[in-house]
């Protein structure tokens, strides 16, 4: 994790929704949700499913050929969540392709441009995401 996403301050709650959003691709890639898993609270319904998706494709030998979300720019935005804050994530979903284990292709997406608002709570152990809501894509 980025030091500047360890950061108890507003800079640190973006750094750290930028962070969750490339650890996100990764788990795709890795077909692993355990750092996903431990960067969200319990209680963050889209976060469960996205690392969710990364178990079954790992059940099912599968993976995404390669790291596909890049984060393009993010703001905080000026409402508020209880010990935390709002991030507005803007990201690319590049083209990729699911892989089965013998190689072959599973399924392609086009890629898109994608929007999150991602709440940020601060907790003993640093920033978690609290809710991660896409609003375009």
């Amino acid at each position: 994790m980025p030091a500047a996403a360890r950061a108890h301050t507003e800079e640190g709650a973006q750094a750290f929704a930028e962070f969750y959003y490339a650890v996100l691709s990764d788990s795709q890639f890795r077909a692993d949700s355990s750092q996903l898993r431990d960067l969200a609270t319990p209680e963050c319904v889209s976060c469960q499913a996205f690392a969710q998706k990364a178990d079954a494709m790992k059940e099912r030998g599968q993976h995404v050929n390669w790291r596909s979300l890049k984060v393009k720019q993010s703001q905080v935005t000026p409402a508020k969540v209880k010990d935390g804050y709002v991030v507005d994530v803007l990201a690319e979903d590049r083209p990729s392709k699911v892989i089965a284990k013998d190689g072959t292709v599973v399924s392609t997406s086009k890629g898109s441009k994608l929007a999150f608002r991602t709440s940020v709570v601060w907790r003993t152990d640093g920033w978690k995401v609290s809710d991660s809501k896409l609003v375009t894509g």
